[in-house]
């Protein structure tokens, strides 16, 4: 599974995805790439931008893993 986050801006905008409830960095990227998603996943994520000039931009995303119970 993949995400993406796009942000515009002059000079061009940075982007981080960090995990919301441990608020742990996860990629400088514009994607956020899931190759194997497991139930430990599910939750907030949140897409930065900033550029050093101007307002930050956040936005977030939740992800719910729906897995069997064994």
């Amino acid at each position: 599974m993949t995400i993406h986050c796009n942000a515009i801006g002059n000079p061009v905008p940075s982007i981080a995805w960090i995990r919301a409830r441990s608020r742990t960095i996860l990629t400088y990227n514009k994607t956020l790439v899931f190759r194997s998603i497991t139930c430990s996943e599910s939750g907030r994520y949140e897409c930065l931008a900033w550029n050093g000039i101007g307002n930050n931009s956040t936005n977030s995303c939740s992800i719910d893993v729906l897995c069997k119970c064994v």
